[in-house]
């Protein structure tokens, strides 16, 4: 028997909410000096920091996707980037607060995507597309 249900390696599975000051942690804490233990994937995340950093010039006043995302690690660094307008896909639903960012569920995005297909101009995405099967 197939359900419509998702759950990663850490147990979280279902709805999350962004508090419109969610950024405000790894703006303060981890953004700056990137601190492996309190990123998500550690050393691997602040280097994906290092190379949205490096492309900078490519993604500020941009549209970006991320695809898959429970805690909001990436789109908090494409904001500091200078990226305009953020779009999260994930299977869970998110309930995001956070300026600048809207989430998507990837059902809603399969549904509407003749209609009213998503408009981006970079996607990333880190550790989702090899869970996805």
């Amino acid at each position: 028997r197939l359900t419509r249900w998702y759950k990663n390696e850490v147990g979280q599975s279902g709805n999350h909410t962004w508090a419109a000051h969610g950024c405000a942690f790894y703006n303060n804490t981890i953004i700056p000096k990137c601190v492996p233990r309190l990123i998500s994937y550690r050393e691997w995340g602040c280097l994906l920091y290092k190379a949205l950093e490096d492309q900078q010039h490519l993604l500020a006043g941009k549209t970006v996707g991320v695809i898959g995302s429970i805690l909001p690690w990436i789109e908090c660094k494409l904001l500091t980037l200078g990226v305009k307008n953020i779009v999260t896909i994930d299977y869970g639903t998110i309930h995001c607060h956070i300026p600048g960012i809207k989430s998507n569920s990837w059902r809603h995005v399969a549904e509407t995507f003749e209609s009213s297909p998503l408009q981006l101009d970079a996607v990333v995405t880190y550790s989702s597309l090899e869970h996805s099967g």
